[in-house]
């Protein structure tokens, strides 16, 4: 929720009249006398106005005990100025006298009831108090007085969603964009309120608005990434949570949501390079620091699982599944991929597409053989219960095991399919 709420000094057009003296004369007559000594033109005097203005310009500077001052000589000259009084608020409120503040803030109002920004800036500051109630009711009126004032609105919306109040707070961003269609975050909190509802095709179109208004709003890209992702749209979410790393590679809740993805698509060490990128991130003492670690390390037990190599004395083969391998599908007794480029890798490496670990007269048996005189059965057999054909089929070994490999391509439970079988 992008919670930053503004209120800022409100300047009074008022110009420093300056005088310039020049001397007229005509030809002066012999002998030339001394001209009189000049009476120093007396200091121009500063209206409250003039206060007003020097102490924005101490505001924009930094200096607030400066601009402080000024609000006060203002309002010593002219205490019914409501201007004066709302920008000593400000001022205050930038320190953080609250107390101090909402007086100004009220005695602005005193002055000119109808004074919205004043009405505003006095709900901030009940609301930085903790007293929602007060702030709401505040911005209310600041609405009522002016409707199309976008600001209150905006701040309505949030003590709306703070109180635990959506539908409320949904129909208050929706007023900022009615007045304000190019307000980013107020697209982008409308797109955190529906996701709280589990509105996703609500919150994915408001985090689209926003990202087409600030297309390099990293979190605006990780939340529509995160929001894919629960859709089960995981390319959508890859592209989405990629780029809010490419605008942020500090987005540490990029790095988690792009590890879910991952870990969603069993490629298990991209997953765990993601989540230990977000632990580098967090604080040292972040809740979600030991839930994560015991992820990674789930993981890892996985990787472990697909590398281990198995060697039965009985069949005499082993089987090995290569680091980072994935599937497309895993059928009853092989399994195989879903890109030439994952055969390409692995056939190099290991097998690509093999039967489960296990005794191989008990695999040949499920196959359907009750004999076996060469592998070449077995893979023909295999593709037959892929419902697929083999090709051409190759034999030799693979550290020092017996191994047969076939292309393979058919149709497996209504999935088209290309791969390649192994077994050794």
């Amino acid at each position: 929720m992008k919670s930053n709420r503004h209120f800022w000094v409100a300047l009074m057009a008022a110009a420093l009249m300056i005088t310039a003296l020049t001397a007229c004369g005509g030809t002066p007559a012999a002998p030339t006398p001394v001209p009189p000594t000049p009476t120093p033109a007396p200091s121009p005097t500063l209206s409250a106005g003039d206060h007003i203005d020097l102490g924005a310009d101490y505001m924009d500077q930094g200096q607030i005990e400066d601009a402080i001052a000024e609000f006060e000589e203002a309002i010593r000259l002219d205490p019914d100025n409501a201007l004066a009084h709302f920008n000593l608020g400000v001022a205050y409120q930038y320190q953080g006298k609250l107390d101090q503040a909402i007086a100004e803030y009220q005695e602005a109002i005193s002055i000119d009831p109808d004074y919205a920004e004043a009405h505003n800036n006095l709900g901030i500051a009940y609301d930085d108090q903790g007293k929602p109630d007060e702030a709401i009711a505040e911005y209310q009126e600041a609405i009522r007085i002016n409707p199309d004032y976008a600001l209150a609105h905006y701040n309505l919306a949030l003590a709306y969603y703070a109180q635990g109040k959506p539908d409320e707070a949904i129909a208050a961003y929706k007023e900022v964009i009615r007045v304000d269609p190019d307000s980013a975050d107020a697209h982008y909190n409308l797109g955190i309120t529906y996701y709280d509802q589990g509105k996703l095709d609500e919150a994915i179109a408001a985090w689209q608005e926003a990202i087409r208004i600030e297309p390099e709003d990293s979190m605006a890209h990780n939340n529509l990434g995160r929001a894919y992702f629960d859709q089960g749209r995981l390319d959508e979410a890859i592209t989405e949570l990629e780029e809010a790393i490419e605008l942020d590679p500090d987005n540490a809740q990029a790095h988690f949501n792009l590890g879910l993805v991952y870990r969603e698509l069993n490629q298990v060490n991209e997953a765990i390079a993601e989540f230990e990128t977000y632990l580098e991130l967090i604080p040292s003492d972040s809740p979600n620091r030991a839930v994560v670690e015991r992820t990674i390390a789930e993981l890892e037990e996985q990787v472990e699982a697909q590398q281990a190599e198995y060697v039965n004395a009985e069949g005499g083969y082993s089987l090995r599944y290569p680091e980072g391998w994935h599937y497309a599908e895993r059928g009853a007794e092989v399994m195989f991929v879903e890109s030439e480029e994952d055969l390409d890798v692995v056939i190099e490496e290991a097998p690509l597409i093999m039967f489960a670990a296990g005794p191989l007269t008990e695999l040949a048996e499920n196959l359907g053989l009750t004999e076996i005189t060469d592998l070449a059965e077995v893979l023909e057999a295999g593709a037959a219960a892929l419902d697929g054909e083999a090709g051409e089929i190759e034999t030799g070994e693979i550290d020092g095991y017996p191994a047969a490999l076939t292309d393979i391509s058919g149709s497996y439970r209504g999935s088209p399919y290309e791969g390649s079988l192994a077994i050794v």
